[in-house]
């Protein structure tokens, strides 16, 4: 699959995978960097390990994105996830819906808000979630058994309905194979029932700034 491809596949679905899009030695030395994850998932991964952004100079990911989002895009969340035994959830169908800021401020548009973590997060409106890309670079092997990622082709630019589990798909893959999804498409993902760990490094991009002050709480 080329970049037109890719993008039209993004554009029509809501997601494609790039298969081995990250090599190998990036892989290993992701996992020899990264620390073991506490609870759901260790939040502010970039902040705390840079070597993550060797991710965007990948080729294969760094011309998917630049074609979605443009040359000026940045990276706005990062969490790393571990599903293994002790740290293990069921995630039901839903949509990505917030993002995080560095201060609550009012804004037309923007609402519900919460606290995650410290951190203030925000509904913004679809718009600016719609011009957002999410990457998911699977660092181990990741099938139906250690809880892989299921999502609904096309719902990202859909209603709200009941989602039918037939008319999905199971994204399963390999270590160096990556996900790309924009947030609104609806996805879920089972508990892993395997000892091994399925760790995934989960970005979120954007190439927009935010109105009447608000700030990413994450930006490159």
């Amino acid at each position: 699959m080329n970049v037109s491809e890719t993008v039209a596949a993004i554009d029509r679905d809501g997601f494609t995978i790039l298969r081995n899009a990250c090599s190998a030695e990036l892989v290993e030395s992701l996992r020899a960097s990264l620390p073991p994850v506490e609870g759901a998932g260790l939040r502010g991964l970039r902040m705390k390990h840079p070597i993550v952004d060797k991710v965007f100079l990948q080729p294969a990911i760094e011309s998917t994105i630049t074609a979605v989002l443009g040359d000026r895009y940045r990276c706005v969340r990062s969490i790393l996830f571990d599903k293994r035994p002790g740290s293990n959830w069921l995630v039901p169908p839903h949509r990505d819906m917030t993002i995080c800021v560095e201060k609550r401020i009012e804004t037309a548009g923007f609402g519900p808000w919460s606290v995650k973590d410290g951190i203030p997060h925000v509904q913004p409106p679809d718009d600016i979630l719609d011009r957002m890309l999410t990457i998911r670079l699977h660092l181990d092997k990741t099938t139906s058994d250690s809880g892989a990622l299921r999502v609904w082709p096309g719902s990202h630019a859909k209603p709200d309905q009941d989602w039918d589990r037939a008319e999905s798909v199971l994204c399963e893959a390999e270590a160096g194979d990556v996900l790309l999804m924009r947030p609104r498409i609806v996805h879920a993902s089972s508990k892993s029932t395997l000892e091994r760990p399925r760790r995934i490094v989960h970005l979120e991009l954007a190439a927009d700034e935010l109105p009447n002050g608000l700030c990413w709480y994450e930006s490159a």
